[in-house]
């Protein structure tokens, strides 16, 4: 879906749950956040996007340390 001028969208009658919501605009970073829809309110959800280029990507990865079980 693609916002207005001033970036508002309004969506009606959605069903309550956790929505995953892309933002993105030439010349800037794609931000993504979880936005919770609840039952009979009005969300709000404010993204503020750096500077950057859309396809830029970021790995995190971890490794858990080895323990030793030993009775020594």
């Amino acid at each position: 879906m693609t916002s207005g001028a001033a970036g508002e969208y309004r969506l009606p009658d959605m069903p309550v749950c956790v929505y995953k919501v892309s933002v993105s605009a030439q010349g800037f970073k794609t931000t993504v956040r979880n936005v919770t829809v609840t039952l009979a309110q009005e969300t709000k959800s404010d993204f503020r996007l750096e500077v950057g280029s859309r396809t830029e990507t970021i790995m995190v990865e971890a490794v858990s340390p080895l323990v030793d079980f030993s009775s020594a």
